[in-house]
């Protein structure tokens, strides 16, 4: 591949200042994995500089219509942004990175393992690993970009009807609607689990699906939070914001939705809340939207801070708490 001859006649002139063995030798592996076809995925981590705001860099290959790109993956805290390049230009800006925007680099091929780190004074060092690797370690991830998209599930029958002649209407493949529960229906190998105006509980089990599924994105509009209403009571000192019917209503709204981020959070999830419409359309105008996030938490604090705001309320029963209690081998994960 002719590419990775012109790469390399450039290479020594980028960064005179790291010691160009290691790092050449680790993006020599990178090439000739990708070219032997033994790429797996490539992590850039211990980032700062122009990468401080992102948690990671991931990196994979993957075969479009006009050939092969390496698509890189910026991990935020709140949302992914890829970019795919042409593999030489992804490699010539991953060296310019290297003891610059990032410190630690791991390279995995269908083989072994190869870790490149910085020390202090920004000596690398190349470290391959010697582990013997199973049949599913050295298998290696499919190169097509697009993957098969969303299931709709929806209780009413006739609505999945509509929906899926709508879709045939279209020549919309890949996508189809089932009528049934969220709480029964087989989640695998789901990205991104999205609940539009799931009443009431249904809300709760829709979380609880993407949490058990390890979803990576949950996006739900709440919607008929009546679970807490009749449990709600006002903490001491706050009377005055309990007084009247349209009070309380919000007041359920608002520490429903809060005790749902609260559990997301302990499992793992950051989460915002924002209007995704205008108030003048509909007043269920509010999109709660949890990431999975790659920092580790201590899930059993997190969950003991939950139980206290919920307590402080008066509420004793929870429809998502319940289903995460429930879930027991899930739950001391």
């Amino acid at each position: 591949m002719p590419f990775f001859k012109r790469y390399r006649s450039v290479q020594s002139k980028l960064f005179e200042r790291v010691d160009v063995n290691a790092v050449n030798q680790f993006l020599e592996e990178i090439e000739e994995s990708i070219v032997s076809g033994n790429f797996k995925k490539l992590t850039l981590g211990k980032l700062r500089g122009e990468l401080s705001e992102a948690e990671h860099v991931y990196v994979r290959l993957v075969q479009l219509n006009d050939g092969q790109r390496l698509s890189l993956v910026h991990r935020y805290p709140t949302n992914d942004v890829t970019k795919n390049y042409p593999v030489p230009d992804a490699l010539r800006l991953i060296r310019s990175w290297l003891n610059e925007a990032c410190l630690a680099a791991s390279l995995f091929t269908a083989n072994q393992r190869f870790q490149l780190l910085f020390n202090r004074r920004g000596k690398p060092r190349l470290h391959r690993s010697a582990e013997r690797l199973s049949d599913d370690q050295r298998s290696l991830p499919p190169l097509d970009h697009d993957r098969s998209k969303t299931t709709g599930i929806e209780r009413r029958a006739t609505l999945t009807d509509d929906a899926n002649a709508i879709a045939q209407d279209l020549q919309y493949t890949g996508i189809e609607f089932r009528p049934g529960e969220i709480s029964s229906a087989p989640l695998t190998e789901v990205d991104l689990l999205v609940a539009l105006h799931a009443c009431d509980t249904a809300t709760d089990e829709a979380i609880f699906r993407g949490i058990q599924a390890g979803c990576r994105w949950i996006v739900v509009s709440p919607c008929c939070q009546h679970e807490l209403r009749p449990q709600l009571q006002s903490p001491s000192g706050m009377e005055p914001l309990f007084r009247y019917g349209i009070q309380l209503d919000r007041m359920t709204e608002a520490v429903t939705d809060a005790l749902r981020c609260l559990y997301l959070e302990a499992y793992g999830y950051t989460t915002r809340l924002q209007e995704f419409v205008d108030p003048e359309h509909t007043a269920r105008n509010l999109l709660m939207i949890a990431t999975k996030s790659a920092r580790s938490s201590d899930r059993q604090e997190l969950l003991q801070r939950t139980k206290r705001f919920q307590e402080q309320f008066g509420i004793k029963k929870q429809r998502l708490a319940e289903l995460l209690e429930a879930a027991s081998v899930f739950d001391s994960a």
